[in-house]
């Protein structure tokens, strides 16, 4: 399989003494989900003596989503005149902003730490355009929920999640590994063939003394207590689209127990549920914001599909409709 020699790229645009930590703390979120060539970090990329305005230029050329992650102290300190950092044209921060505007980049508000947007009247005219953004918040309590949100949202807007590539890498990695352990293993198993065979008449006679003692102590009339199969859990944990293209869901997983949240196409949140998966079988119920309630009943057809109904409970009336998930791979 080829792949695309260019991945679509993310810009994080961040002040270092508003958000630094928060900032880092992101990047290693969003890892999780895109590789790490596909984030540009401002300071972490740049190197001394490197004209910062042309790297910055340069790294916007290649990126299609611009996230501005905005704390409380965004618009930076003012200085003697009166004028905060953000209204200075040498400003890094409005630099990258203005850039990403120019462009048609998308850009993102991220609001961390309790940031907000600014007013159009704090920002310079060339920022005006941000406060028209929607915006993306994300806070400490619940920061893992917030920003797989986020990521979900960076996916429909075109960036590509880690693939299988790596997946195929490690795999030949261990193939390697298995090769040598799979010799060891036969020479070791060869080794146990010639203690076995060297020790075969010692083994049958205790094995026949085993078996007489066994017939003369077990009573008679008694039955073997009959092992209960161990019933498979499948792992479902993930993103899933409706093919109707109605909705998506996040469903993370522990064990059987399923916790689910509903998006939007645009990639808003609408609504959160649980549910269990029983052998193949998926069942969850959502809570919807300003609407009603969904409950879904499907079958896993595979790892990555389920077909099923679906009821939807609106002002006491319900009605069932047919429905597939497909699994975002």
């Amino acid at each position: 399989m080829a792949y695309p020699s260019r991945k679509k790229n993310i810009f994080i645009s961040y002040r270092v003494h508003d958000t630094a930590g928060e900032t880092g703390r992101l990047v290693d979120s969003l890892k999780q989900y895109f590789y790490e060539d596909q984030i540009f970090m401002d300071i972490e990329k740049l190197q001394p003596g490197v004209d910062f305005t042309k790297v910055i230029a340069n790294s916007l050329e290649s990126c299609d989503v611009l996230l501005a992650v905005i704390g409380p102290n965004w618009l930076g300190p003012a200085n003697a005149a009166g004028k905060t950092r953000i209204m200075l044209d040498d400003d890094w921060v409005r630099l990258e902003l203005t850039t990403a505007l120019k462009r048609n980049i998308v850009v993102i508000p991220v609001l961390v730490d309790g940031g907000s947007l600014p007013q159009e009247a704090d920002l310079p005219p060339d920022l005006a355009p941000l406060v028209k953004r929607q915006s993306h918040e994300i806070s400490n309590k619940r920061w893992k929920y917030d920003t797989d949100s986020l990521a979900v949202l960076l996916h429909k807007l075109g960036i590509p999640i880690k693939n299988d590539r790596g997946k195929k890498e490690e795999g030949r990695k261990g193939m390697s590994v298995l090769k040598i352990v799979g010799i060891a293993a036969g020479i070791f198993f060869i080794l146990i063939i010639l203690i076995i065979a060297a020790n075969t008449d010692n083994q049958q006679t205790l094995n026949n003394d085993v078996n007489s003692a066994t017939s003369l102590s077990k009573p008679e009339n008694v039955t073997e207590p009959v092992q209960q199969p161990v019933e498979t859990v499948y792992p479902i944990a993930g993103t899933w689209v409706q093919t109707a293209n109605q909705f998506f869901l996040i469903i993370t997983q522990d064990g059987q127990d399923l916790e689910v949240t509903s998006y939007s196409p645009q990639g808003q949140s609408t609504g959160q549920g649980t549910g269990r998966i029983k052998g193949n079988q998926v069942q969850f119920k959502l809570s919807i914001t300003n609407f009603g309630f969904i409950a879904v009943q499907a079958t896993l057809v595979n790892t990555n599909q389920m077909d099923g109904n679906m009821s939807i409970t609106q002002n006491g009336s319900t009605l069932s409709e047919v429905m597939t998930l497909v699994k975002n791979q």
